[in-house]
């Protein structure tokens, strides 16, 4: 099909969201660094999802999950509740005892059917696939299609079940290497299974992979691009950007964005000169930084609370680990 026919123009794409949003935009950022905690040593990633079933789930790798009792290559786990002052977690769906059989990279509730992009792990880069569970994350099934590029991508959630999405599914796209840039995609929800309906962002609107123009350019570090994430913000109808700069929990950057696509604004800078003022870690290293979407509060007061969920190795506090953190955002 040629791109004449492909493309589609962003016009009106987020007429639903925006309507969606209040009147309002974040103006800064703080944390309460004393809700900091870490629990479930051994395993990384966890990303999130909110599911219409009311409850959220993540995916996580290389460990024992929230029960522990041994180590699987990949898990899911449904997190009933919360915030994490309050929340009841349950292991679900496990993958090969060991490591290196495979991880889920992102997890994302379309309704109440759970998507991931699975890592093979075989091959370098390794493969890369789109499975789904259709029982709550009790099982999972096999491959829907292989991707047929190496690219990570994770996905962008929009509420609950991907109320906002405007009929669409987003996820950002991240190659290997390190000076990789960071690329938008999207998909029909009823087509969300077939591989070649999936188009890229191309600077004005919707197109084929090879058409694709970066939404971000990555500031440094390992993998910057493929531990990007982006989250949309339902209190403001913004989007959030959470960008490693080294391998290091104290160093990344936080961006505002009214699009999937930006443009971006730096809402805060974590250097080596000025380091996130949360950061107890000692050598280690970062894997992406997730926001739990039905964590997410409300404005009041002129602010809105949310977490951050992020994976850390670190030899003083466990190799492997969920960690998580309150931050609350001013707006007007």
């Amino acid at each position: 099909m040629t791109k004449d026919r492909r493309r589609l123009v962003a016009s009106q794409s987020f007429s639903f969201l925006r309507a969606a949003a209040v009147a309002a935009s974040i103006d800064d950022i703080s944390w309460t660094c004393g809700t900091l905690a870490t629990r479930y040593s051994g395993s990384d990633l966890w990303s999130f999802t909110w599911s219409s079933d009311g409850n959220q789930y993540t995916a996580w790798g290389d460990g024992g999950g929230t029960g522990g009792g041994g180590i699987w290559s990949w898990g899911i786990a449904r997190i009933a509740g919360g915030p994490p002052t309050s929340f009841t977690p349950t292991d679900l769906a496990k993958g090969p005892s060991g490591t290196g059989q495979g991880k889920i990279g992102s997890i994302f509730a379309l309704g109440s059917t759970l998507y991931v992009h699975f890592n093979t792990q075989s091959g370098s880069p390794p493969g890369q696939e789109l499975r789904k569970s259709t029982d709550n994350g009790a099982t999972l099934g096999g491959q829907i299609f292989a991707w047929d590029n190496p690219d990570i991508l994770k996905f962008i959630n929009h509420g609950q079940g991907n109320e906002y999405g405007d009929g669409y599914v987003y996820a950002s796209q991240g190659g290997w290497n390190t000076t990789d840039p960071v690329y938008l995609m999207r998909v029909a929800e009823g087509s969300i299974e077939t591989e070649s309906a999936w188009l890229w962002w191309d600077g004005s609107g919707w197109d084929v992979r090879t058409n694709r123009s970066a939404i971000f350019t990555v500031v440094g570090g390992p993998f910057a691009a493929l531990q990007t994430t982006i989250t949309y913000l339902p209190p403001t109808g913004e989007y959030l950007l959470l960008h490693p700069t080294e391998a290091d929990v104290g160093k990344f950057r936080m961006y505002l964005g009214p699009n999937p696509w930006g443009p971006w604004t730096l809402l805060a800078n974590y250097t080596a000169g000025q380091l996130w003022p949360c950061d107890n870690f000692a050598a280690s290293e970062m894997l992406p930084r997730h926001v739990p979407p039905k964590w997410i509060g409300s404005i009041s007061g002129g602010e809105f609370d949310w977490w951050m969920i992020f994976s850390a190795a670190d030899t003083a506090n466990g190799w492997d680990s969920w960690n998580e953190v309150q931050g609350t955002f001013t707006v007007s």
